[in-house]
C-alpha cells in the first residue's frame, strides 16, 4: 500500500487520521454522520488510519464503477460480514461473488416477472388487513412493527409453503433478537479492522442462533425427506441442481432461508415505515395523486413511491472491499481499502437535486430525474449485478400500500416527525406515529 498515492486532491477530499477517528465516532450511532457536512459536495472523500483506507464515494462515475463494472473486484464488506455473519451465515445477502452466484441461480425464478405480478391479490389482501385494524384504531397508530409483520408476511407466503410458513415466521422473530445483539457491540471503528479480527458474540446472541439452526435443520430435513414442494424456495434449493451439478448443502440452506428474510422484508418494512410518514407529512402531495377510476393515478403512485425512497432510502449505504488494485477517477485504489457509497447522501444532493429536502414527486417527470438515474444517483434499491432481487415485489407492495391507505384515510402525523438515523437501516428517530381519520365510503 507504500507505493499507492492516497488521492487526487482536485477530485476529492482526504481527511486525516484524527479527523478519521472523529468521524467514525460520530457515525457510531449515526452513519448519517460519518462525512463532515463541510466536506459534501467537494468528490469523493477519503478517509485513512494507518496503512487502511475508507472511501466515501460521491461521484457517479466511481459508484457505477465499483457497483457495476467493479463486481469481480469490490466484495461484500468484512465489516457487515462480521456484524451479519454470525447469525445470517454466508448467503445472498452477505457473501462474496462466487458463494453469491450459486446462490442467486437457485433463486431468482422465484423473483420472475410473471410470478411477482401475480402476486398482487396476495399483497393487495395483506396490506387490507392491516388497514382494516388501524381504521378500527382510536388512539394514533404506531406504524412501525404492523410494517414489519405485514412486509414478512407477504415474503413469507411469496417465498415459503404453508406448511413452513410458522416455522419460518419464529426464526424470523429469532433472528431479529440476535441482530439486535450483535447490534450492542456494532461500532463504526470496527469498520477499520481486517477481516478475521476476533468476535465477541453474548450467551444471548448464541442462544438465538442455537435455536435458529436447529428450526432450519427440522424444514430441511423435512423437505429432503419429501418429494419436491411446488413454490416453495427450501424446496427448490434443497432438491434442484447447479449447472455444474453440485447441489447446495444443509449449512447453504440454512444461511439462504436467513439471507432471504432478512434482505426480503426487513428493508421493504423500512420503506413501508417511511412512506407511512411521508403520506402523513405531505398532504399536498397526496392530494396530486388523481382519484381511484382516473389517469395518471397509477403513475403519480409511483412517483410518490420513488420521492420517498429518494428521501428515506432504507439502504442509506452500500460497503464493498478492495481485493485488488485498481483506479477511480480521484486516483488509485489499494487492495484492501474499503469503499461506501453514500445512498442517502446522493440522494440529498444539491447539484442534483433542486431543494434535495423538499418532497416533491413531480421532480420524476423531469430530466432531471431520469438523468439521475441513468448515472447511479438515484439507487434505493442498489445497482449493477448485486442490486436488490425482491425490488419487482417491494414496489409492488410500496404502491399498494399507498394506494389503499390515501382511499381510506385523511392522515397526520401526531407529535412532531422523526429524523432520519443511520444504523443497520434507515431507522426513524422515534417511531412513526400517525394521527388518522378514516374517509366517509362512498354510497
Amino acid at each position: 500500500m507504500s507505493g499507492c498515492p492516497f488521492s487526487n486532491a482536485e477530485r476529492s477530499v482526504a481527511i486525516g487520521q484524527i479527523d478519521t477517528l472523529r468521524a467514525l465516532w460520530r457515525a457510531h450511532r449515526d452513519g448519517l454522520k460519518l462525512p463532515p457536512p463541510a466536506a459534501l459536495g467537494r468528490g469523493n472523500l477519503r478517509f485513512r488510519i494507518g496503512r487502511r483506507a475508507l472511501l466515501l464515494l460521491m461521484e457517479p462515475q466511481d459508484v457505477r464503477r465499483m457497483l457495476v463494472g467493479g463486481a469481480p473486484i469490490y466484495q461484500k464488506s468484512a465489516w457487515l460480514r462480521r456484524h451479519f455473519g454470525a447469525v445470517l451465515g454466508d448467503g445472498m445477502l452477505t457473501a462474496r461473488t462466487e458463494t453469491w452466484r450459486r446462490h442467486r441461480a437457485l433463486i431468482a425464478p422465484f423473483f420472475r416477472q410473471d410470478r411477482v405480478q401475480g402476486a398482487q391479490a396476495m399483497v393487495d389482501a395483506k396490506v387490507a388487513a392491516v388497514l382494516d385494524r388501524w381504521a378500527a384504531q382510536r388512539e394514533p397508530v404506531a406504524v412501525g412493527e404492523d410494517c414489519r409483520l405485514l412486509s414478512r408476511g407477504v415474503i413469507v407466503d411469496f417465498l415459503f409453503a404453508p406448511d413452513i410458513a410458522a416455522a419460518v415466521c419464529e426464526i424470523s422473530d429469532l433472528v431479529d433478537d440476535a441482530l439486535a445483539e450483535t447490534a450492542k457491540w456494532q461500532h463504526s471503528l470496527t469498520m477499520m479492522l481486517p477481516d478475521g479480527w476476533p468476535r465477541l458474540y453474548s450467551r444471548r446472541l448464541k442462544e438465538a442462533v442455537r435455536k435458529v439452526d436447529a428450526i432450519c435443520a427440522e424444514i430441511i430435513a423435512r423437505r429432503r425427506a419429501a418429494p419436491p414442494v411446488a413454490e416453495d424456495v427450501v424446496s427448490a434449493m434443497v432438491h434442484n441442481r447447479l449447472a455444474d451439478g453440485t447441489a447446495l448443502t444443509d449449512r447453504e440452506v440454512r444461511d439462504e432461508i436467513l439471507n432471504l428474510l432478512m434482505s426480503g422484508y426487513e428493508t421493504t418494512a423500512r420503506g413501508l415505515n417511511w412512506t407511512a410518514l411521508c403520506l402523513a407529512a405531505e398532504p399536498a402531495a397526496v392530494r396530486a395523486i388523481p382519484p381511484a377510476g382516473t389517469g395518471g393515478r397509477e403513475a403519480a403512485i409511483e412517483r410518490f413511491m420513488c420521492e420517498a425512497m429518494r428521501v428515506f432510502p432504507p439502504v442509506y449505504a452500500i460497503g464493498r472491499d478492495a481485493t485488488a488494485d485498481n483506479d477511480l477517477s480521484d486516483g488509485p485504489v489499494c487492495a484492501g481499502s474499503i469503499a461506501n457509497v453514500s445512498v442517502f447522501h446522493l440522494h440529498h444532493a444539491a447539484d442534483v437535486w433542486d431543494d434535495p429536502d423538499r418532497f416533491d414527486p413531480g421532480r420524476f417527470l423531469t430530466q432531471t430525474a431520469a438523468r439521475a438515474m441513468a448515472e447511479g444517483r438515484y439507487i434505493p434499491f442498489g445497482l449493477g449485478p448485486r442490486s436488490c432481487i425482491g425490488r419487482q415485489l417491494a414496489e409492488i407492495e410500496m404502491c399498494s400500500f399507498i394506494r389503499q391507505f390515501i382511499d381510506r384515510f385523511e392522515a397526520g402525523v401526531a407529535g412532531p416527525p422523526p429524523h432520519p438515523v443511520g444504523r443497520v437501516a434507515l431507522q426513524p428517530s422515534w417511531p412513526v406515529t400517525l394521527a388518522l381519520r378514516p374517509k366517509a365510503i362512498a354510497p
